[in-house]
């Protein structure tokens, strides 16, 4: 993983620059929104996060025609230590929902051979046509590379929600509290260049 510090609403930024021009604006609506408790600076893998994220938002700009779009970050703060929480990123829809038996194949789907008709037991060539290409495995996989797994809730004709919760430990500021930092890094700063300055007048 690279790891490295980053303001997660950037992923929602990008997740705009990148879609928000590819959708049917007359039919679909998209939806992007941080709540306000989530940490202005977290220190993580930011591109698999991104993938993940990208594939999740294509996946369901495919199967909805109409309605919203939404992806949303969530944060929950370790109530011992507010340096730790879990943050989770979720990407909603109101497209056609996954029925029931469709549900154990929707990870495996990538391999056509793994996709099997329950009753049967053979190959189930609906499931591999209708969900060919939609990059959930790949995205599952990456999650669970980052030490999570996409979690799914879905209701046919209703749509679906995907999400998947990340650990964070020792580096986790709320926007107020980052300002604090902020400050506090500039004033130490402003310290050191004038100690600098007194020590070259003295010598």
């Amino acid at each position: 993983p690279e790891m490295k510090e980053f303001n997660p609403r950037h992923i929602l930024s990008y997740l705009k620059l990148i879609f928000g021009s590819v959708i049917d604006k007359n039919s679909l609506k998209l939806l992007f929104y941080a709540h306000e408790n989530t940490p202005k600076v977290i220190y993580h893998d930011m591109e698999r996060i991104k993938q993940v994220l990208a594939n999740l938002m294509s996946n369901s700009i495919k199967y909805t025609k109409k309605g919203i779009i939404s992806a949303v970050i969530d944060w929950e703060q370790d109530k011992n230590d507010p340096n730790n929480g879990v943050i989770q990123f979720s990407v909603s829809d109101t497209g056609c929902g996954i029925s029931k038996q469709r549900r154990d194949n929707l990870f495996n789907f990538l391999d056509p051979d793994k996709v099997k008709d329950q009753k049967t037991g053979n190959k189930d060539a609906s499931i591999t046509t209708n969900l060919a290409g939609t990059g959930l495995g790949i995205s599952q996989n990456i999650a669970i590379a980052l030490d999570s797994r996409i979690e799914f809730t879905s209701s046919v004709g209703t749509g679906s929600k995907f999400w998947f919760k990340l650990k964070l430990n020792g580096l986790a500021h709320t926007h107020e509290e980052e300002l604090i930092l902020k400050k506090k890094r500039q004033n130490f700063q402003l310290t050191q260049k004038i100690k600098h300055i007194l020590s070259r007048t003295i010598h």
